[in-house]
């Protein structure tokens, strides 16, 4: 069985493998990816390599962090978000146009495929927890024909 995607880390918005790999050393931190990336192709060519961030409707968050990768030639095929607005303190009601806002950038920026690989949140009882996800995969099948995963 081969996978459709391997993702290489998790939420690695301040980079992996500290200190080499943080993103205050993004030489070190962009071979670290594309070895990463090479590892995945060697198993299948045809796995699409997701690289993973967290905050997904941080926009700045993820430019600084794609343009950081773009500028070492780091090879991926998927940007990878989460979304947990209840850690960031707020309500999803809130933030979710931000994340729709930034899955669409991520696309128009980058040309890559975007996928919201993580969505949750604590709050008591199941209605609000339920739109939430409900409301973030409609932000992403708003991708699905053309740059997006559900």
């Amino acid at each position: 069985m081969i996978p459709a995607w391997a993702q290489i880390g998790n939420e690695i918005t301040a980079g992996m493998l500290w200190p080499d790999g943080s993103t205050s050393n993004w030489s070190q931190l962009g071979k670290l990816l594309n070895k990463g990336y090479d590892a995945a192709k060697a198993v299948d060519s045809s796995i699409k390599v997701v690289i993973h961030l967290d905050q997904g409707n941080d926009n700045s968050r993820f430019r600084t962090f794609f343009d950081n990768a773009a500028t070492q030639g780091v090879r991926y095929d998927i940007i990878g978000l989460s979304y947990y607005p209840y850690w960031l303190g707020t309500d999803y009601t809130i933030t979710i146009n931000d994340l729709g806002n930034n899955l669409d950038d991520m696309v128009s920026r980058y040309g890559k495929e975007v996928m919201v690989v993580e969505v949750g949140g604590i709050i008591p009882g199941f209605r609000i927890p339920t739109a939430c996800l409900c409301r973030s995969l409609k932000k992403s099948k708003q991708f699905q024909t053309t740059k997006g995963w559900v």
